[in-house]
C-alpha cells in the first residue's frame, strides 16, 4: 500500500530536521528541573550534615564541661542544658542525659551509678547500656557519658526525605575526681 504524501509535508519535515533553533530551549527545559532538584538535594543534605554536626559538637563539649566537675547539682544540669540548646541545631525536641556508669570486674557488667535528663524518660538505666562500648574500667572506675538525641527535620520536602533521628554518645572519665556524686535528679 502506498500513500501519497503531498510534496510541501514532505518538504517541511526535511527542513525541520536540519533546523536547529530552539533545540536550546527543549534541552533547558528538560534538564532544569533536574538541576533544580539536585540543588534541593544537596541543600536538604547539607542541613542535616549540619544539625548532626552540631549534635556531635554538644555531646562532646557538654562531656568535656561535665568531666571537670566535681559536683553536679540541679543549677549545673540547668546550665548544660540550656548550652545543649544553644550548640545544637534543629533543636525542636533535643533530649540531653547525663549519666554516671562504672564497672563491676566481678560480675564483669557496666552499671548505672545515676542519671540526669531533661525530659521525662531519657534517663538511662543499666539495661540501656549494655550495648554501648566503653573504654577499659577497672572495677569501681566511673565514666561519664552524655547522650544528645534529636530528630532533623528537613528545611523542605522534596519528596525523599523524611525526620531523621540523631544520636550522639560521649563518654568521658570524671578528670578531678574518682565519680561525680549522684545531683539527686528529680
Amino acid at each position: 500500500m502506498s500513500t501519497n504524501v503531498p510534496q510541501f509535508v514532505c518538504d517541511f519535515f526535511s527542513k525541520l530536521r536540519h533546523d536547529k533553533r530552539g533545540s536550546m530551549a527543549i534541552e533547558g527545559a528538560f534538564l532544569l528541573p533536574v538541576f533544580v532538584l539536585l540543588l534541593m538535594g544537596s541543600l536538604v543534605s547539607f542541613h542535616a550534615l549540619r544539625v548532626d554536626w552540631s549534635y556531635t559538637h554538644a555531646a562532646t563539649a557538654l562531656s568535656d564541661i561535665a568531666t571537670r566537675q566535681t559536683v553536679i547539682n540541679e543549677d549545673t544540669l540547668e546550665s548544660f542544658y540550656t548550652t545543649a540548646d544553644a550548640i545544637a541545631l534543629d533543636d525542636t525536641n533535643l533530649k540531653v542525659s547525663f549519666t554516671s556508669v562504672s564497672y563491676d570486674e566481678d560480675n564483669e557488667n557496666y552499671f548505672v551509678n545515676w542519671s540526669c535528663a531533661n525530659v521525662s524518660g531519657a534517663r538511662q538505666t543499666t539495661s540501656d547500656i549494655q550495648d554501648i562500648r566503653f573504654p577499659r574500667m577497672q572495677s569501681g572506675d566511673s565514666v561519664m557519658m552524655v547522650l544528645v538525641e534529636g530528630a532533623i527535620t528537613p528545611i523542605m520536602d522534596i519528596g525523599l526525605s523524611e525526620i531523621v533521628n540523631l544520636s550522639k554518645l560521649s563518654i568521658r572519665r570524671p578528670r578531678f575526681v574518682a565519680q561525680i556524686p549522684d545531683p539527686d535528679c528529680v
